[in-house]
């Protein structure tokens, strides 16, 4: 059941120029995007020696654009097969590239929004919804659960959620937080963090999980490369 939010709020105090990259593989069975970024990014830093840090930013700011064909997971929001995963000042920068600050129609809509926040956060965060007239339904589901595994070593869950932690929607019914955390958690032999765990998290969502799903295709981006999109027309299911 959907519930209506009221305050999920902590107290503490180049655009892209040429083609969309096609992957010319597909996973076996309905992948998670998550699941399917981060086994390109260990396979990029084994074999290129870079960091996570590096092996990720790289495919999310240069973007990819894969065939779903019933194997790789889109969103399940009805609204729009669309999900992110930021910090809440990357959500509202993409807030208001989707239109989501103003009354009118959207670029994209969603079903639902969970995130932890600072109070100075989630006072502009409400400001931001009352300005489009649109207060969010919670989704329903295992983010608060998901967001409290950080909490372990070798996170750092104040150093992840000073900035905030923001989800849109859901991915396979589940908050995206658990997945996350349990990738990060088992780095295979060889992958390294460029400094820490918690800083990898931060700047992650300092740079955004987007994805969303165009007819029989799905990308990923980070939101500076998700905003080239919706400026490039790739998708004409959108309304820009």
């Amino acid at each position: 059941m959907k519930k209506k939010c009221s305050s999920t709020a902590i107290s503490i105090s180049n655009p892209i120029v040429s083609c969309p990259t096609v992957v010319p593989v597909t996973p076996k069975g309905c992948v998670d995007p998550l699941t399917y970024l981060f086994n390109l990014a260990f396979s990029d830093a084994l074999a290129t020696n870079k960091d996570l840090d590096d092996a990720v930013s790289d495919i999310l700011m240069s973007g990819l654009v894969i065939p779903t064909s019933n194997q790789i997971c889109c969103p399940e929001c009805e609204a729009a097969p669309f999900y992110a995963l930021t910090n809440t000042l990357t959500f509202d920068r993409l807030g208001s590239k989707l239109k989501w600050w103003q009354v009118g129609p959207n670029v994209i809509d969603y079903c639902c929004i969970n995130y932890i926040a600072p109070s100075g956060q989630h006072s502009d965060l409400q400001t931001n919804f009352r300005a489009g007239q649109k207060f969010p339904e919670c989704c329903d589901n295992n983010f608060t659960e998901c967001a409290n595994l950080f909490n372990n070593d070798p996170f750092r869950y104040m150093t992840i959620v000073d900035d905030g932690l923001v989800e849109v929607n859901s991915l396979k019914g589940q908050s995206g937080l658990c997945n996350l955390y349990n990738i990060l958690s088992n780095l295979p032999k060889g992958v390294r963090f460029k400094t820490t765990a918690s800083t990898f998290v931060s700047d992650f969502l300092a740079g955004g999980f987007i994805t969303h799903c165009c007819g029989c295709f799905i990308t990923l981006r980070n939101v500076q490369a998700f905003e080239n999109y919706i400026d490039d027309n790739e998708c004409p299911d959108l309304n820009p």
